[in-house]
């Protein structure tokens, strides 16, 4: 499990300090409908909104994927499924 991998918030931060946070986000349609998706969360929003882009981020985070397990992205959103997540985006 990627979770064990997990070095903690210190590290997400780092990582999520990386990606620009844009005040044109907040506008932007496709990037609403990833935040809200992702029950508000900014700091998984724009990562994954920067990873992926905007055709390709609200698919992604509804599909399984071999990473998290058959999970879909969108299924770890608490927890240690969080973390799990965070790892896999950290080394995307």
């Amino acid at each position: 499990m990627l979770e064990k991998f997990y070095k903690g918030d210190d590290s997400w931060e780092k990582f999520v300090s990386v990606f620009p946070k844009h005040s044109s986000l907040q506008c932007n349609v496709d990037y609403s409908q990833l935040y809200n998706n992702l029950n508000k969360n900014e700091d998984l929003s724009i990562v994954i909104y920067e990873l992926l882009g905007a055709e390709n981020s609200l698919k992604w985070i509804n599909e399984n994927s071999p990473a998290l397990n058959g999970l879909r992205p969108v299924d770890c959103l608490e927890g240690n499924l969080l973390n799990r997540l965070k790892v896999m985006l950290m080394r995307f």
